[in-house]
């Protein structure tokens, strides 16, 4: 397949980038579900803050061969999501869905997030000129029943306060839990203070 032409175009929805989309992610080291119109829009658009804008589609003869999903603000520019269905791995499609991104970011910060165990995608970031800042943990698990003293006190956040608590910690914070994402569906922010002064915090839907 050496000199295989592919081109990169404007993201759009439809049957053939969603077939793509769960196909380049079907052999992914975390299992993903199939994802039909109404489950991709929800998670992977408005769940992501994902602008067709910033993203796109790789072709190859009428093909989609790889799906690139972006946001960004006014200082950031976020890869939500990148995939290349397997017969096109290694032919050079996500290096064309990056570069484009690279355009599309307009010299913001390009920021992505890989899970550690995904040794391939790790190394081809790295080869594009990335590196790693930072390690976000995610838990799964059951919270038993805590109890608490009388000087801790639990309430409900505004979405400037949580904007204030992400200010104050040194940690990366996921793209969903980012003010640009929580502002455009339904969550819920608790604090947990200790004698009037913030503790921690958590964002969740429900």
């Amino acid at each position: 397949m050496r000199g295989i032409y592919m081109e990169i175009k404007q993201f759009e929805i439809n049957d053939k980038v969603i077939d793509a989309f769960n196909y380049g992610f079907s052999d992914y080291v975390v299992p993903l579900p199939y994802m039909n119109r109404e489950v991709f829009i929800n998670r992977m658009i408005i769940s992501n803050c994902t602008k067709y804008s910033c993203s796109s589609i790789c072709i190859h003869d009428g093909q989609v061969v790889g799906v690139l999903l972006a946001s960004e603000n006014e200082n950031i520019f976020m890869v939500n999501a990148l995939c290349v269905i397997p017969e096109f791995r290694g032919k050079g499609a996500a290096k064309l869905l990056m570069n484009d991104a690279v355009k599309k970011s307009k010299r913001k910060k390009i920021v992505l997030e890989v899970i550690r165990e995904n040794h391939r995608a790790i190394n081809f970031y790295k080869n594009m000129g990335f590196e790693i800042t930072g390690n976000i943990a995610y838990i799964n698990g059951r919270i038993e029943h805590i109890r608490k003293s009388k000087d801790i006190s639990i309430r409900d956040l505004s979405i400037n306060e949580i904007f204030e608590c992400q200010n104050l910690i040194d940690i990366p914070v996921n793209w969903q839990n980012r003010i640009q994402c929580i502002m455009t569906q339904d969550f819920i922010g608790k604090g947990c203070f200790i004698n009037d002064e913030i503790a921690g915090f958590i964002i969740y839907t429900d």
